[in-house]
């Protein structure tokens, strides 16, 4: 939403046998450069300028579904990493994420 503020994209509606899906529209060609989540959706989801919700949808259980879903992790890790270093999260919920990471692995490794 921040990027079709910006009006570095477009995201428009349209219908296909009564299901709403959206278009997004790149207007910024430099986003897919600098942003490998984008490239990937954009050039191996889409058709390079645009990509549509309808897309994403079918590329699910394709290789190209894998490959989007490593870009979304780094992402989310880049992010958290860039918060957690400006100081915008309190040490406690670090420390509870931690904790939480740490539950959940020995969790799995005990049902195995």
């Amino acid at each position: 939403m921040e990027l079709a503020a910006k009006k570095k994209i477009t995201i428009e509606d349209y219908q296909k046998d009564k299901t709403t899906f959206y278009r997004i529209t790149l207007k910024d060609m430099h986003l897919v450069s600098r942003n490998p989540l984008l490239a990937t959706l954009f050039n191996d989801v889409g058709n390079g300028q645009t990509v549509t919700t309808e897309e994403i949808k079918n590329s699910r259980g394709k290789k190209v579904s894998q490959k989007v879903n490593r870009c979304y992790i780094d992402w989310c890790k880049n992010s958290y990493n860039k918060v957690v270093n400006q100081g915008l999260l309190v040490e406690k919920s670090i420390h509870k994420r931690n904790t939480n990471q740490t539950i959940i692995c020995s969790l799995l490794f005990l049902s195995f």
